[in-house]
């Protein structure tokens, strides 16, 4: 993450300004190791360099690598989504802009805090990949011209929610991308999600933050034309996304916004159940019936009142690598994924996919290693 201090260690005493050389000097570390990107303001860079005391290479990382280039790091802070303002002791948090994430400069005393931002997920091969690899496309795309930093780790089932909230206040900043797993619009969470949202109702660690995405699964986020793409050696799947095209230029006609549309909700890979159907409210019914139909299922509304076929498939199961299937097209070539993606961010109006992909860059935020040669060839000078 981009991490800078607040105005008011420019104007604080030197002997208070030391009082924070340890978590200032694992800061810098942090800068020079590419974890992080410590952009203190010019002031206070001058403040650090003649009142806290730094090892030499640690000097030649803020005036070369900080100072040198801070005009470039103020640019990185300016175009992501959230960054970290560290206060000082006892500062009572002010009012600030929703993009800024407060906490105490004590915090980074520990280095163990300073480490790679940690990126939680239910599967870090597909969904840890995903989300990675768009952020690096949405960042080729203008966003950041930087490397992502950082380690992605399973949380899949019941261990989610206990490592989002592992060492709290003593851990780096950590996000966690959780799939609501709604079937329908307004629809209860799924069991990972759930626990998580309980599990961070008694977090107060800021630098900790769970997003719950509004979409039933990673592949509802992808948009559509892209999910075309990645299946086209699958006529069943493309098939069905046509439905889902079709279905979704009826919701845009209806005034139906895209985070209540079919396409959020419906999984290709599982399938369409009897008991989907059964439960599901009017309106959003009514759209996942004429899905079924237009798939060749068949929905026996007549028995409405009969649980004991819910498990029954009306729509099979297709597309269940859809998700490695996208990511290998990027891979492929990402030029050309770059184009038809930027098109797609252009006209999207709907921000929730842009969203995730924001907060992922944010926390993912950090630099390239300054090379141990050049910090040397530094020293020397």
């Amino acid at each position: 993450m981009i991490v800078t201090l607040s105005e008011h260690f420019s104007d604080m005493s030197a002997e208070e300004l030391v009082s924070y050389s340890s978590a200032i000097q694992n800061l810098i570390s942090a800068h020079a190791q590419g974890w992080h990107l410590f952009v203190p303001d010019r002031v206070t860079i001058g403040r650090i360099i003649s009142d806290i005391p730094l090892s030499d290479i640690q000097r030649a990382v803020l005036t070369h690598y900080i100072q040198g280039r801070h005009a470039d790091l103020m640019g990185q802070l300016r175009t992501v989504k959230k960054y970290v303002c560290c206060l000082p002791r006892n500062e009572p948090e002010l009012e600030l802009d929703e993009c800024i994430i407060p906490t105490c400069l004590d915090r980074f005393d520990n280095l163990e805090c300073c480490l790679k931002s940690e990126l939680l997920v239910e599967n870090a091969t597909r969904d840890g990949v995903f989300y990675t690899t768009m952020a690096r496309i949405w960042g080729a795309i203008g966003s950041s011209k930087l490397p992502l930093q950082f380690r992605t780790q399973n949380g899949g089932g019941d261990t989610l929610a206990d490592e989002l909230v592992r060492d709290a206040g003593a851990c780096p900043p950590r996000l966690a991308v959780v799939d609501s797993d709604q079937r329908r619009p307004g629809g209860p969470l799924g069991g990972t999600a759930t626990r998580a949202v309980t599990a961070m109702a008694n977090v107060t660690d800021p630098l900790i933050h769970l997003i719950v995405t509004s979409a039933r699964a990673v592949e509802n986020l992808i948009p559509l034309s892209i999910l075309k793409s990645a299946l086209a050696d699958d006529p069943i799947a493309v098939a069905r996304i046509d439905i889902i095209e079709q279905i979704l230029q009826y919701d845009h006609a209806n005034g139906i916004i895209l985070a209540e549309s079919l396409v959020r909700f419906i999984s290709l890979k599982k399938g369409v159940k009897f008991g989907d159907i059964r439960t599901c409210p009017p309106p959003f019914r009514a759209r996942l019936v004429a899905y079924v139909e237009a798939c060749g299922g068949q929905c026996n509304l007549a028995a409405d009142n009969d649980a004991s076929q819910d498990d029954v498939l009306v729509v099979a199961k297709c597309a269940v690598k859809s998700l490695e299937k996208t990511i290998a097209l990027i891979v492929k070539d990402e030029s050309a994924f770059e184009k038809q993606f930027r098109s797609h961010v252009e006209n999207d109006s709907d921000r929730a996919f842009q969203n995730v992909i924001g907060e992922v860059i944010a926390y993912g935020m950090g630099g390239r290693r300054v090379p141990g040669a050049e910090l040397l060839a530094l020293h020397a000078a």
